[in-house]
């Protein structure tokens, strides 16, 4: 198994290439307790700012939320509204504050966030093959263009009462041109497996109910969570994604909601099985996340199993990994939307390190872009986005 995780001082030191905002060497209630770390925490200087700055009339809307700039960051390293705030200040103005529950649910033991070695991976083949993963290491120097991590918490949740309260400091947190969407997921009954099952389907209305309270921009389902332990993804079961996205719908009203969605095979079933999803849920949405991460198998490098305790052989990939999968993803989503005559937001999530990367999502046909791993690494990358973007006018 892998030695113990070491716990260094909070954040990295400063030799590091960067410091990333949620540090992969403390468990997930230390950087809940403790984070964000590093420069994210500073204040933009008023040239940054400047670069940020966008008249309205070049604002945007996405799936009924007013943007400043269609990029954020999607629900996952954003733990609490101390994390929320930081990246709004530093212009990433579509936050998806991290997935929430009715009920206290633990996190995975630490580590959580281990890196994987795998930079570049086609469409379709992330989750086919083993990778391996190892802890990062206090001077270890990192290239967001190959860089992936997993991405294994289990969906954890603070008591209700507790994220409700913080949930609402964040909605206050954004800024003109900014949202603040709140991510949800249901939790079944213990022994409960079925996906249509109604008590598991009013749970995800009950969360959302607890949502619509806090003031939250807009929300969004969670029907693809990639550390369930085995437990299939509801974006692959068209009737269960109905019932749970019709159920949420009446308790969102008029707010805007949205459906996190997973990968799909690049084949004639994976296009029929996506296809089937969309007709069955566009009656209660107004736009698309994809993708999150895909589970693959991972090991350490003596071949091991990397993360400790059950289930956890295979874990949620992200980061450079993701991006082809992400990218084919949107295209097939747009493609989609043009032949059905539809009206839905894409956002395209996966692997958002560069302005290119961003340019490749608005090219496959999003509305938006968001990033986890790139921002984690690099907070000032909306300010190098929109700098690229200034350039090109």
């Amino acid at each position: 198994m892998q030695s113990k995780i070491q716990t260094p001082a909070r954040g990295y030191p400063k030799s590091k290439i960067s410091t990333p905002f949620y540090d992969p060497n403390l468990s997930y209630q230390e950087n809940y307790d403790f984070g964000p770390f590093g420069g994210i925490l500073e204040e933009p200087s008023l040239e940054e700012l400047d670069v940020l700055d966008l008249p309205e009339t070049r604002w945007v809307n996405v799936g009924g939320l007013t943007l400043r700039r269609p990029l954020g960051i999607p629900a996952g390293p954003l733990l609490n509204s101390k994390f929320t705030d930081a990246a709004f200040r530093w212009g990433f103005d579509l936050l998806h504050y991290k997935t929430v529950r009715s009920r206290f649910w633990p996190a995975h033991p630490a580590p959580n966030v281990l890196r994987v070695d795998a930079p570049h991976v086609p469409a379709g083949d992330l989750g086919r093959y083993t990778l391996t993963a190892h802890i990062f290491t206090q001077d270890e120097r990192v290239d967001l263009q190959t860089l992936s991590i997993t991405n294994s918490f289990g969906m954890p949740a603070q008591q209700p009462d507790v994220w409700q309260a913080d949930m609402e400091k964040a909605v206050r947190g954004a800024g003109p041109g900014q949202a603040l969407v709140a991510s949800i997921t249901g939790t079944q009954d213990p022994g409960g497996d079925d996906q249509a099952d109604q008590a598991y389907i009013d749970d995800h209305a009950r969360t959302a109910a607890m949502c619509v309270e806090t003031g939250a921009h807009a929300l969004e389902v969670n029907l693809s969570c990639p550390n369930l332990g085995g437990h299939g993804l509801l974006c692959h079961d068209p009737q269960a994604a109905r019932l749970v996205c019709e159920a949420v719908k009446k308790t969102a009203g008029h707010l805007p909601l949205f459906a996190k969605l997973g990968s799909y095979t690049p084949d004639d079933q994976g296009d029929a099985t996506l296809r089937e999803v969309i007709k069955a849920t566009i009656p209660y949405l107004q736009g698309y996340s994809a993708v999150n991460a895909v589970p693959v198998p991972v090991t350490s490098a003596e071949g091991e199993q990397a993360l400790p305790g059950a289930g956890r052989n295979v874990a949620g990939v992200c980061g450079a990994a993701l991006k082809a999968t992400g990218l084919d993803v949107v295209s097939r989503l747009a493609r989609i939307r043009t032949e059905g005559k539809y009206d839905f937001a894409i956002i395209g999530v996966g692997g958002l390190a560069s302005p290119a990367d961003y340019l490749a999502y608005l090219h496959a046909g999003a509305d938006a872009v968001q990033g986890a791993t790139g921002p984690m690494w690099n907070y000032r990358l909306a300010i190098e986005i929109a700098q690229n973007l200034r350039h090109k006018l």
